[in-house]
């Protein structure tokens, strides 16, 4: 069995887009975590597939909300990316704005891609659920996306 170190390195060579997960709070105050771990399911039945650790914060607003908006981050947002992976209680930056996209979903405004999605199934698997949600909406930008590398943060070069 490999070490979560030698794990952890390995995914690390893999570049994926950068995303942000936003759901609402009890009182309407919207939070959010940064993944990197999603995936297109379907297109022609539009669903996402997000795998989030059982042990976050969002993990149980996800459950109880039954739907989020997804956004995947532009080259310029790594100061989003790094705001929604802290673990901390900051006050939001006034440089993060949200987008509404309808039925209490947000995303983050100026990403690359946005969804709204609505919960159909969830998988615990071990220490993470892999969340399933139908897209009930996406708007995009012809912006580059921000990437995630080596355990850090770059763009794309074309």
């Amino acid at each position: 069995m490999p070490s979560t170190i030698n794990l952890k390195a390995a995914w690390a060579q893999v570049p994926t887009g950068v995303g942000v997960l936003c759901t609402t709070e009890t009182e309407g105050k919207i939070h959010g975590i940064t993944v990197n771990s999603y995936i297109s399911i379907s297109v022609e039945h539009p669903m996402i597939g997000v795998s989030i650790s059982i042990n976050s914060n969002s993990h149980e607003l996800i459950k109880k909300n039954r739907k989020f908006g997804f956004s995947i981050l532009s080259k310029d947002q790594k100061n989003v990316a790094n705001y929604f992976s802290s673990d901390k209680e900051f006050s939001l930056p006034k440089n993060i704005q949200f987008d509404d996209l309808g039925g209490n979903t947000y995303g983050i405004q100026n990403a690359t891609v946005q969804f709204a999605c609505s919960l159909r199934d969830n998988f615990l698997l071990t220490d993470h659920t892999l969340f399933v949600a139908t897209i009930k909406n996406v708007r995009f930008n012809r912006i580059q996306p921000l990437i995630s590398h080596r355990s850090g943060f770059s763009e794309l070069t074309t």
